[in-house]
Formats: structure tokens, sequence, C-alpha cells
């Protein structure tokens, strides 16, 4: 088993390797690499424009997609407050509507006691008139 291999096997088993081990896998990968017909050499600094015009692109999809969650978010709380102001008036509405029939019983009562005495007091007037 070469040299290559066995730092290879070590990298595997995550095991450690010598500065100068590194320095020569480095070094090998590069020869390898240089001798790729699809591979060119770039010097440093690169600038990726392309794959960070896309991410741009995605994390401005993200952040939208973010605002509209917040904007709904808002939106039903909002609502909410509104529903359950709603559900206030309701049962507010309910309970005087409940209070009204009440006195119009009451008044429909003395109303019929009203009636009464005034039947009872023309019968008595119509008595004392024969």
């Amino acid at each position: 088993m070469s040299d290559l291999d066995s730092q290879i096997e070590r990298l595997k088993k995550c095991g450690p390797l010598k500065e100068s081990e590194v320095k020569s896998l480095c070094l090998k990968a590069m020869e390898i690499l240089i001798e790729e017909s699809n591979v060119q050499r770039v010097d440093a600094p690169v600038t990726a424009c392309k794959k960070l015009s896309k991410n741009l692109a995605q994390m401005q999809t993200i952040q939208e997609q973010v605002n509209s969650a917040k904007t709904i978010e808002k939106d039903v709380k909002v609502l909410k407050v509104k529903q359950s102001d709603e559900e206030m008036i309701d049962k507010s509405l309910e309970a005087k509507l409940v209070e009204r029939q009440g006195k119009v019983e009451q008044l429909d009562e003395i109303r019929k006691q009203l009636e009464k005495e005034r039947d009872f007091g023309l019968n008595e007037f119509c008595l004392i008139l024969d």
C-alpha cells in the first residue's frame, strides 16, 4: 500500500495527518485536477456571481414569504380582535333584548290590569246609573 493510500485510509477513519502529509495530498490532488480536460486553473480570489445571484434570489423570495406570513399574522390578530368586539356587542344586544322583552311583558301585564280596572269601574258606574 502506498503512502497516498494509507493517508486516505487514515482520513476515512478520521485519523490525524501531519501537516506535511496534508500538503502532499493537496499537491497530488492539484496534479490530478490539472490533467483533467474539463478543469480550468483559476487564480484566487474567485468571484462566484452566478451562484451568489441564485442564492440572493432565493433569499429574497424567502424574505418575501416571511414578510407575507407576518402580514397575514397581523391581519389574523386584527380579525380576532374585531370578532371578539363583535361577539361582545352581540352579547350586549342580546342582554338588552332580553331586558326589553321583560319590560314588554311587564307593560302588557300592567295594561291588562288597567283594562280590568277600567272594565270594573265602568260596570260599577253603569250600576250606579241604573
